[in-house]
C-alpha cells in the first residue's frame, strides 16, 4: 500500500513539474539576455539541447527541453525554442503536452486583460492570438503525429514584431 502511494506521488509530481514554467516566466524570457534565460531554465531543470550564436543576419537560437528521455534525446515532455537577439526582444515558442499548463497560461492571458485579435488553423493546429499593450501571444492545440495526445503551442512576440510578421504574411499572399 505504502509503495503504491509513493508511485502515485512520483507520477503526479513528474506530471505537475511541467507547470514550473508559467506565462510570467515566458514573458521574462522574451525580454531577457542569454545569461538570465540560462539561469532561469537551469533552475527549473530544463536541459539545453542546442544553441546557435546570433549573427548580423539572423537571430541566435536556443532549444531547451523538459523531461528528456534519457535514451532518445529527441523525445521530451516539453520543448522551448528561443530566437534571441541583443537588439530586439526574443521570440519564444513553447510546445508541451500538458492540458493543465495550457489552461493555466490561457487563464493568465485573460486575467491580464489581453484581447483576442485573431484565430485560425495552420500547420495542423488550431490557434487564437491575443494582444496586450506590449506582447502578442499565440496559443494553440494540435495533434501529435502518431499519437492521440494533444500538443499545446505557445508563441510570444513583442507586439511590434507580431505586427511585422503578420504584415509580411499578408504581403506575400
Amino acid at each position: 500500500m505504502y509503495r503504491n502511494i509513493l508511485i502515485l506521488c512520483f507520477i503526479l509530481s513528474s506530471k505537475l513539474s511541467l507547470a514550473q514554467i508559467s506565462l510570467d516566466d515566458l514573458l521574462k524570457i522574451q525580454k531577457s539576455d542569454v545569461g538570465t534565460i540560462t539561469s532561469l531554465l537551469i533552475d527549473k531543470n530544463w536541459q539545453l539541447i542546442e544553441s546557435k550564436q546570433e549573427t548580423d543576419d539572423d537571430y541566435g537560437k536556443m532549444n531547451w527541453a523538459k523531461g528528456v528521455d534519457q535514451f532518445e534525446s529527441d523525445k521530451a515532455t516539453a520543448w522551448l525554442n528561443i530566437d534571441y537577439s541583443e537588439t530586439v526582444h526574443n521570440r519564444v515558442t513553447l510546445q508541451a503536452f500538458s492540458k493543465l499548463l495550457y489552461q493555466n497560461i490561457k487563464a493568465k492571458i485573460i486575467s491580464y486583460g489581453m484581447k483576442k485579435i485573431s484565430y485560425g488553423l495552420m500547420d495542423g493546429y488550431s490557434f487564437n492570438d491575443y494582444a496586450g499593450v506590449n506582447y502578442a501571444i499565440r496559443i494553440g492545440v494540435g495533434s501529435n503525429s502518431g499519437s492521440n495526445v494533444s500538443r499545446y503551442i505557445f508563441i510570444i512576440w513583442n507586439k511590434a514584431d507580431y505586427k511585422n510578421i503578420m504584415e509580411d504574411k499578408y504581403e506575400s499572399n
